[in-house]
C-alpha cells in the first residue's frame, strides 16, 4: 500500500509511504511500519487515507479534478511540480490557482491571448490552465450580455497585482478586436501603473504591495465588445505609511521617483532612504528602479490625466509639500504654569511648508501650537504638536490620491457610453492580502484589521459562489454525492461588523471626544463577546491604562491585536484634523502658485476643493439622518468614522459584485525569499499549503468532485453526439439533448 504521511522530520509537510503490511482496516492514528525515503521507520496514519497517484503525469495535469485521488498532498505535489516545469497555473474546477513564480515566463504572448480569447470548440483538446482563460471567459460571458467579476485574491506578494495587469492586457486585445480606439486603450493599460506610483510602497514582504483597494470597471459594447468606458473605484488608502513605517519599508513609490529625479537632500519623512533592502526589494518586483519609473509615471499624467507640463509641476508639488511638512520640528518650552507647551524648532522651516502649501503661515503655526475646544484654548506638547504635522500631510497626501483617481477617471470615464443600453461591465478587484505581522517590534493594528475584515468578506462570497452555490446545484439536480464541510466565516463578520460589534464599540469610543480610550473599547469588546473567535492571552503583561491585546480568529488563520499609544485605534478610526488646520488649509495665503489651473491647482486649492466635497456630503448625510451639523474638526458622528465609511465601501462592493458572474484566481506566493521558482528552496511547502487550506481550494475541488466537473453547453453537446439522433434534426436543442441522453440509456 502506497500513501502519504506527515512528514515528522523536514519541512515537506507530506511525504510518501510503502507499507509492506498494511492493516486490515484503516486506522487514523494507527502506528505501523513503512518506507519512507528510502528507510524503515514508524509512522501514524493520518486522519484522511491518502493514496499515492499512479499513473498520472503531474506536469501536464492542468485541472486538479482529474487527479486520481484528490487530497491536500496530492494537490500540494501537483502544483510543486508545475511550478518547477515553469506552469504557474493550474485549474481547480472554476478557480484557477496562480503560483508566483517571481520571473517573467514565455506565458503571455499574443497567440496565447488569442486562443483563450476564442469560445471552446467541442472537439478540440482541454486548453492548458492559463489567468488568460480567466479572463476569456469573462470577456465571453460579457459578450452574452451578463455583467462579470474577476476576483483575484492572496496574501501579500503572491502576485495579485501582475495578475490583475496580465488579465487587462488580455481585455484590451479583446476590445482591439472589437474596433475599440486605441487612445482609450492605451489610457486604461497605463491607468494602472500610475496608481501604482502613488498607491503602492514597498513592504517587507513585497516590493510593489497595493497599499488601497482597487476595484476596475471597463464597459464594452455588448454588440462589438469594444472598449467604450473604464473608472476606477478605490478605498482605504494606508496614508499612515506617509509618516511612518516598519524598518525596512518604503512609503508610496511616487516619493522616492521624485526624489531620484531632484536628487534633493534626504527629507525627515523618509529617513530610510536610500533603503538598500526596501529599494532592492521594489526594484525586483516592479522591473525597474525609481529613477526608471519616474519618466514612465510623467507620461501617464500626461497621456492618462491629459496634463500639461504646468499641471503636472503642480501636481506633484504636493508631493513636495508633503515633504516639506516633515520638516518641522518642534522643542518643549517650560514655564512655571502647568500649561508648557512648544515651539517652532527653526522658523524657516516653516514658512517653506507654508508656502510650499500655498497657505496662511500664521494659521498654519496656530493650529500646530495651540488647539482650541469651544471657547477653551491651550498649548500643545511638542509630542501633540507632531501629530497635529503628521494629520495633515496624511490628510493632503490622501486628497492628492483621490484627485489623480478623479483625473484619471474623468479622462476613461466616457459620460456618453455610461447612457448606452447595450453595454455590459467586467469588473476586476486588486485587494490587499490577508495581513499578519507576527516579528518582534512588530504590530498589527487598525488597518490591519480593516485589510483582514475586507478578505474576510471576500472569503464569504467565494464560499457562496463556489461551495454553496455549487452543492444547491448538485441537489437540485439530484446528483447522488456526498456533503462536503467547508469552513463558514460568518461568527468573524458578525463579531467585527454586525450592530454591537467590534465597529459600533469602536465608534462608541470615538464620539465621546477625549474620554474615549482604547483600553475602554477592547474592555467593552471582551465583556460583550466570548468564546473561540475572540480571546485575549492568559499572560498580560501592560502598563497601567494600556489596552489588551486582543486576538482574533480569522479564516486564514489567528491574529494578535494590539492598541498602542503611537497607534492608537480610537484617534485612527476618528481621523480628524484640527479645525485650526482645516481654516489653515482652506486659507489661501495669496494668488494661486505659478503653474496652478482649473483641472490642478496649489497644495491648499486641492485640499480645499475636497474639503468643500467632503463637508456638502457630511451636509446631505446629516440632513437625511436629521442630526445637528457640526463644526468640521470639533466631533465626529459615528458614520463619519473610518471603519464605518470603510464598513459601507464594502457593504456596497459585495453588493456590486453580486450582481455580476464571478470568476476567481487564487494568487499563492511559494516563498517569502522572492525567489525565482526552480531556485533551491523556491517552494515552501509549509507556506503554500497553508495557504491553500484557508482559501478554500481543497473544498472546492471536492465540491466539483462530487458532481460531473467535465461539462459541455447544450450546443457543445449536441455538435458532437447529434449523430446518434434520428429524425431530420429540427428537433430544438433542449429536446436534441434529451433524446440523445435517452437514446444512450443516461
Amino acid at each position: 500500500m502506497k500513501l502519504y504521511v506527515e512528514d515528522e522530520e523536514g519541512d515537506a509537510v507530506w511525504v510518501k509511504a510503502t507499507l509492506p503490511r498494511p492493516p486490515e482496516q484503516y486506522e487514523p492514528g494507527l502506528v505501523v511500519d513503512a518506507v519512507v525515503r528510502g528507510r524503515p521507520m514508524s509512522v501514524k496514519l493520518p486522519a484522511e487515507e491518502m493514496y499515492q497517484q499512479e499513473g498520472l503525469d503531474m506536469e501536464n495535469c492542468d485541472d486538479l479534478c482529474d487527479l486520481g485521488h484528490v487530497h491536500e498532498a496530492s494537490i500540494l505535489d501537483t502544483i510543486q511540480e508545475r511550478a518547477h516545469c515553469s506552469k504557474p497555473y493550474t485549474a481547480a474546477g472554476d478557480v484557477v490557482v496562480a503560483v508566483n513564480p517571481f520571473r517573467w515566463l514565455k506565458l503571455y504572448t499574443p497567440e496565447l491571448r488569442a486562443l483563450h480569447s476564442a469560445p471552446p470548440n467541442s472537439y478540440e483538446e482541454r486548453r492548458a490552465a492559463h489567468c488568460y482563460s480567466v479572463s476569456g471567459a469573462a470577456a465571453r460571458g460579457a459578450a452574452r450580455g451578463d455583467d462579470q467579476s474577476i476576483l483575484v485574491s492572496g496574501e501579500s506578494g503572491s502576485g495579485k497585482t501582475e495578475t490583475v495587469k496580465i488579465m487587462l492586457v488580455h481585455l484590451a486585445d479583446v476590445a482591439r478586436h472589437g474596433g475599440a480606439t486605441q487612445q482609450i486603450i492605451t489610457q486604461v493599460l497605463r491607468a494602472g501603473p500610475l496608481l501604482e506610483s502613488f498607491g503602492n510602497a514597498a513592504t517587507l514582504r513585497n516590493g510593489n504591495s497595493s497599499r488601497f483597494a482597487k476595484f476596475l470597471r471597463i464597459e464594452f459594447d455588448r454588440r462589438t465588445m469594444a472598449l467604450e468606458s473604464s473608472w476606477c473605484e478605490t478605498a482605504l488608502l494606508e496614508k499612515t505609511r506617509v509618516v511612518e513605517r516598519a524598518k525596512g519599508e518604503r512609503a508610496f513609490h511616487v516619493f522616492y521617483e521624485l526624489l531620484q529625479q531632484r536628487r534633493r537632500r534626504t527629507p525627515k519623512y523618509l529617513p530610510e532612504h536610500p533603503c538598500r533592502s526596501a529599494d532592492a526589494s521594489a526594484t525586483k518586483a516592479r522591473g525597474f528602479d525609481d529613477r526608471q519609473s519616474y519618466p514612465k509615471m510623467i507620461e501617464s499624467l500626461e497621456t492618462v490625466c491629459q496634463l500639461d507640463e504646468a499641471e503636472r509641476e503642480a501636481l506633484l508639488h504636493c508631493v513636495d509639500a508633503v515633504l516639506s511638512l516633515g520638516e518641522v520640528q518642534f522643542d518643549s518650552v517650560y514655564a512655571r504654569t502647568e500649561d508648557h507647551g512648544c515651539k517652532v524648532r527653526n522658523a524657516l522651516d516653516l514658512t517653506q511648508a507654508a508656502n510650499a502649501l500655498g497657505c496662511d503661515h500664521s494659521l498654519l503655526e496656530e493650529g500646530f501650537l495651540r488647539r482650541t475646544v469651544g471657547t477653551s484654548t491651550t498649548s500643545l506638547s511638542a509630542e501633540q504638536a507632531a501629530d497635529a504635522r503628521d494629520a495633515l500631510a496624511k490628510e493632503l497626501y490622501s486628497r492628492l490620491f483621490d484627485r489623480v483617481v478623479e483625473l484619471s477617471n474623468a479622462t476613461t470615464k466616457r459620460q456618453w457610453a455610461l447612457q448606452q443600453t447595450e453595454s455590459v461591465v467586467i469588473g476586476m478587484l486588486d485587494l490587499f492580502g490577508f495581513e499578519f505581522y507576527g516579528a518582534a517590534g512588530s504590530t498589527n493594528g487598525f488597518e490591519q484589521l480593516l485589510i483582514n475584515f475586507a478578505n474576510e468578506r471576500l472569503q464569504q462570497r467565494f464560499v457562496a459562489d463556489v461551495l454553496a452555490r455549487a452543492q444547491r446545484e448538485l441537489l437540485a439536480e439530484g446528483v447522488p454525492w456526498t456533503r462536503v464541510d467547508y469552513q463558514d466565516n460568518a461568527q468573524v463578520l458578525r463579531l467585527i461588523e454586525a450592530r454591537g460589534g467590534l465597529v459600533d464599540i469602536l465608534n462608541e469610543e470615538c464620539i465621546r471626544g477625549g474620554s474615549g480610550a482604547d483600553a475602554n473599547f477592547v474592555g467593552k469588546l471582551l465583556r460583550t463577546y466570548t468564546g473561540d473567535i475572540l480571546s485575549t492571552p492568559k499572560i498580560r503583561i501592560t502598563q497601567a491604562g494600556e489596552a489588551l491585546p486582543f486576538k482574533i480568529m480569522h479564516y486564514a488563520g489567528d491574529v494578535l491585536y494590539r492598541c498602542t499609544d503611537t497607534a492608537s485605534w480610537v484617534e485612527r478610526n476618528r481621523d480628524v484634523l484640527p479645525a485650526k488646520l482645516v481654516e489653515a488649509m482652506t486659507t489661501p495665503a495669496g494668488p494661486a502658485s505659478p503653474g496652478g489651473s482649473a483641472n490642478v491647482a496649489s497644495p491648499v486649492a486641492v485640499f480645499g476643493a475636497a474639503e468643500a466635497r467632503q463637508a456638502a456630503l457630511q451636509r446631505k448625510q446629516r440632513r437625511q439622518s436629521g442630526q445637528r451639523a457640526l463644526r468640521r474638526g470639533s466631533q465626529v458622528n459615528a458614520a463619519e468614522t473610518v471603519a464605518s465609511k470603510f464598513r459601507a465601501q464594502l457593504k456596497n462592493l459585495m453588493h456590486q459584485i453580486a450582481a455580476t458572474k464571478c470568476r476567481y484566481v487564487r494568487c499563492i506566493r511559494p516563498n517569502d525569499e522572492a525567489a525565482p521558482m526552480g531556485q533551491a528552496g523556491s517552494f515552501d511547502r509549509i507556506a503554500v499549503v497553508e495557504q491553500l487550506r484557508c482559501c478554500g481550494v481543497l473544498a472546492a475541488l471536492r465540491v466539483a468532485r462530487a458532481g460531473y466537473p467535465d461539462r459541455k453547453p447544450l450546443r457543445a453537446f449536441v455538435e458532437r453526439f447529434a449523430v446518434c439522433l434520428p429524425g431530420d434534426g429540427r428537433s430544438s436543442t433542449l429536446k436534441r439533448c434529451r433524446d440523445a441522453a435517452n437514446a444512450a440509456g443516461l
